[in-house]
């Protein structure tokens, strides 16, 4: 019998499989579609959207002494046993200024190397995560690999990763999806849209539109009562605390949302003028979205008639409107 609670089990599930499928469809049959619709309710989001209880935050530390291979790699094991993923770029380092690790491939780790210390060990800057396959508990184990490596020096990483959610079924205890409280109809949806493409041999009809509508109203839903938890940069340490903003407050905020940190001093060329492109792209953009009346202030110039040649000003662009004399006709020329 269904659970009269308002939270639904595997049980519950199976009815509503049972109602959406033909009569004659086997429990194994039933199981496969209560599969299929949870895969469809975690993963067929709006724009790629994923839900709050499909990610939490993870911390570590790597490096510090006697840490195995100089904490190049860290095996993401009993800990991170549901780790499926990151989102977004982990931090290193305090939480104030952080900078943010840039993900890239285990290729891009292994081609970055050059055999010099000098350049191969320091703060982290790149992260790699691989898949080594199921361990003996049948898990999948990862491995982050980092560059350069800390070797003695300890620092914590912080990132926010994606899970994989538990399996459900006739032989779990309880057994209930992730998320099922808040979204049981668009679990429920979801078994119907499945069971009609299991039938349909995989042709969307009716019943996957109304699920798609529900998906995302559970999706919406999720994004606002839980707000993006990815870890922050701010504030910025050094950042002028006044309204007046200069050079260096605005590269101070760049370099730290650009994952380079809020130490000019320890940024490299390439870092240094990341953040200098930075800064002119924004400016322009900033510049050319609207006619701000400071890009076009009235210049006064005396003439004579011994010469028709004068320097114009050194921040002279182009002439707007007509050049008038100072005279209380203002007779443009």
């Amino acid at each position: 019998m269904p659970t009269s609670t308002l939270e639904l089990t595997y049980t519950d599930y199976v009815a509503v499989a049972r109602r959406a499928m033909d009569a004659s469809a086997t429990d194994a049959e039933l199981d496969i579609i209560i599969g299929d619709a949870l895969r469809l309710f975690y993963y067929h989001t709006p724009e790629g959207y994923v839900y709050s209880f499909l990610q939490r935050e993870g911390i570590f530390t790597i490096g510090g002494a006697g840490s195995p291979d100089e904490g190049e790699f860290f095996l993401l094991d009993d800990d991170f046993s549901d780790f499926a993923g990151v989102i977004g770029r982990p931090t290193v380092g305090t939480p104030a200024g952080t900078p943010k690790l840039e993900v890239v491939s285990p290729e891009q780790i292994k081609a970055s190397k050059t055999g010099d210390d000098s350049k191969d060990i320091g703060e982290p800057k790149y992260v790699s995560f691989r898949r080594l396959g199921p361990s003996s508990s049948a898990v999948d184990e990862w491995v982050a690999h980092f560059y350069p490596r800390p070797a003695g020096t300890a620092h914590v990483i912080r990132m926010i990763m994606k899970i994989a959610p538990p399996a459900i079924g006739p032989d779990v205890v309880a057994s209930r999806p992730l998320g099922g409280t808040m979204h049981s109809e668009t679990i429920k949806a979801a078994i119907y849209a499945a069971a009609e493409l299991f039938e349909m041999e995989g042709v969307r009809g009716p019943r996957w539109e109304t699920f798609m509508g529900l998906q995302a109203t559970s999706a919406a839903y999720d994004s606002k009562m839980n707000p993006v938890t990815a870890p922050s940069v701010w504030p910025v340490a050094g950042e002028s605390d006044t309204l007046d903003q200069t050079f260096v407050d605005i590269a101070l905020q760049i370099g730290a949302e650009a994952g380079h940190g809020t130490n000019p001093d320890a940024w490299s060329d390439f870092q240094l003028s990341d953040v200098k492109a930075l800064f002119n792209r924004g400016y322009r953009r900033f510049l050319s979205a609207d006619q701000w009346k400071f890009q076009y202030p009235i210049a006064r110039m005396t003439v004579n008639e011994e010469s028709n040649l004068y320097d114009l000003p050194a921040d002279f662009g182009l002439v707007l409107f007509d050049f008038t004399y100072l005279a209380e006709d203002h007779v443009g020329l």
